[in-house]
């Protein structure tokens, strides 16, 4: 029995990462992408020195990306 276990754990892993990887590497890059196209809108629509919610729009940034490299977990939270 134990050689069975060690016989199928292998594979049971190796097909749990190649159907599952792939989906959360394209869930953190869509992820990304998307807190990417949220830091652009902010700065260059909205952003403007004189305008009074200048720190607003940097703690909204700062919190959407301290919370995407939280759940995005790899090499963010590494360099980090």
């Amino acid at each position: 029995m134990f050689k069975k276990i060690l016989f199928a754990a292998p594979i049971c892993f190796g097909i749990h990462d190649y159907f599952f990887t792939e989906e959360q590497i394209y869930t953190r890059n869509f992820r990304a992408l998307k807190v990417g196209i949220k830091i652009l809108y902010y700065y260059k629509i909205k952003f403007s020195p004189e305008n009074e919610n200048v720190n607003y729009i940097h703690e909204t940034i700062a919190k959407d990306l301290y919370e995407m490299c939280k759940i995005n977990d790899g090499l963010y939270v590494k360099f980090g």
